[in-house]
């Protein structure tokens, strides 16, 4: 598995999580509204982090398999 593979994996991992706690704080009618409310904007922060690292890596692995581009000729001579 690719990173990128990985990271979209982990940021669908974090949004699973802020939907369970979000049913949690339903089942509970807010009970523990404030701990799991820090862990729903913790898991929301984790799964946007997890998001923009695979595109980032998905761009970083296109830039790399694309042949180098010739350089001019006043640099090929230095």
């Amino acid at each position: 598995m690719d990173r990128a593979t990985r990271f979209s994996l982990l940021g669908l991992g974090g949004s699973f999580v802020v939907v369970v706690v979000a049913v949690i704080d339903a089942l509970t009618h807010g009970v523990y509204g404030t701990v799991l409310l820090i862990v729903m904007l913790a898991a929301i922060v984790f799964a946007l982090v997890m998001i923009v690292s695979a595109r980032l890596e998905r761009r970083r692995v296109r830039k790399l398999a694309e042949p180098p581009k010739p350089m001019p000729p006043t640099m090929r001579l230095r």
